[in-house]
């Protein structure tokens, strides 16, 4: 399986919605979900970036597809 292939696993479990929901997005329909939400806000990537404290630049590489989020490190 190439790495545009995968899909992401989601955990819906303590939605409402949980049963109309997707178990899994690939990483362009994760990119679409963000962007949306972003224009929703009327937010930019930078702002979308100071107010989630990620780099603007990992939101790009979201919103394009190209990568994953992570888990955050403590």
């Amino acid at each position: 399986m190439s790495r545009q292939d995968r899909m992401h696993l989601v955990n819906d479990a303590g939605r409402d919605d949980a049963a109309d929901a997707p178990r899994e997005i690939s990483r362009e329909e994760f990119g679409r979900r963000v962007y949306r939400k972003m224009l929703a806000k009327g937010w930019s990537q930078a702002e979308l970036g100071r107010q989630s404290g990620i780099h603007r630049e990992s939101i790009s590489g979201y919103i394009r597809g190209n990568h994953w989020p992570t888990r955050a490190r403590r």
